[in-house]
């Protein structure tokens, strides 16, 4: 069976001190070996992952093992029905490089944009420590138990830079290391924006623009934070609200509703996710005499995702998903 492992530029060079025929043992930390099933898998990781590191570098092997040795390993999905690997225990390595056929090929290299590269020094020097599990996020304590927020990104265009402010949780004696491990990212910081920077013009523009952020609410205290977080997600909300209220819609907490007329009701939801700091929409079509029989359930889908980051939207992107809940979702089962 073909294989893809992503690795980083430390591992591969005791690939390649290997003759390219094994992998290196797994350190102290890392009891688990990961190579994935395909391609596209490991692409992915190499880019968004291994890129990360000091160098900024990250590459695709590919390998071939013996199918009956594979066959002995159940094959794990994690994610999306691509994300699909092996767990080789650390243990067993050896023998998982005994049964390698051929060489190790290096297949694809990656590379992070400089400008990420040096973005990450300069953070590391003014004091950031950077998540041990979430490379490219960083976090400078601020008050007692919040932090300021950086998350570095890079698409082969340009950089992504998401700035907020994340109230710590409080983890008991462990707080102080789940966050140094985790910090937080795009979905968990709770009073986040994100900018991007192109070029020289836009990277001047997007250094105020987060230095006058981080000035306006460096001394907020945690309770603060979480406040503030509260303002904006009912400002968007009401956003919601604004466009339902002509229609007929009447609110309760995060859910409005309308009777339509063969003894049913229409519900829209804005449903917070369990996980992130995210929301799914949902239109129910429900018996307007008993709320928990439920006629249908639509969730709200947008090229292709069915969760919405809210406070990274832009406001014409807000605008855009309004229009699309009220043209393809809402008005329709009104006017039936």
């Amino acid at each position: 069976m073909i294989l893809y492992r992503p690795v980083g530029t430390a591992e591969l060079e005791l690939i390649e001190q290997s003759g390219y025929a094994s992998f290196p043992p797994r350190l102290p930390d890392q009891p688990i070996f990961y190579p994935v099933l395909n391609e596209e898998y490991a692409c992915e990781i190499a880019e968004k992952w291994n890129t990360r590191s000091a160098d900024g570098k990250g590459y695709v092997t590919r390998f071939t093992v013996d199918d009956e040795y594979v066959r002995r390993h159940a094959v794990q999905t994690v994610g999306n029905r691509r994300h699909q690997e092996l767990w080789i225990p650390a243990e067993e390595l050896d023998t998982f490089n005994d049964h390698i056929i051929g060489p190790i090929e290096v297949i694809r290299e990656f590379s992070r944009d400089e400008r990420y590269l040096r973005y990450r020094d300069e953070l590391l020097k003014a004091g950031f420590s950077e998540a041990k599990m979430r490379r490219g996020n960083f976090f400078l304590k601020t008050a007692e138990q919040t932090a300021f927020i950086i998350g570095l990104d890079s698409d082969g265009y340009g950089v992504s830079v998401l700035y907020g402010f994340a109230a710590i949780p409080n983890m008991g004696d462990e707080t102080e290391k789940w966050f140094s491990d985790h910090g937080s990212d795009d979905t968990t910081c709770h009073v986040r924006s994100i900018l991007y920077i192109h070029d020289g013009q836009t990277e001047a523009a997007v250094n105020e623009t987060i230095s006058r952020f981080y000035s306006q609410y460096k001394d907020c205290s945690k309770d603060e934070i979480l406040t503030l977080k509260e303002e904006k997600q009912n400002a968007f909300l009401d956003r919601f609200a604004c466009a339902l209220k002509p229609l007929g819609f009447r609110k309760k907490r995060a859910r409005w509703t309308r009777d339509l007329k063969n003894g049913t009701s229409l519900v829209f939801e804005a449903q917070k996710s369990m996980w992130s700091d995210q929301y799914y929409f949902n239109v129910i079509v429900r018996d307007a005499a008993n709320v928990y029989k439920q006629h249908s359930i639509q969730r709200v889908a947008r090229n292709g995702k069915d969760i919405y980051n809210w406070q990274l939207m832009t406001e014409e992107q807000i605008d855009g998903l309004i229009e699309l809940i009220l043209t393809q979702y809402i008005v329709p089962k009104i006017t039936d």
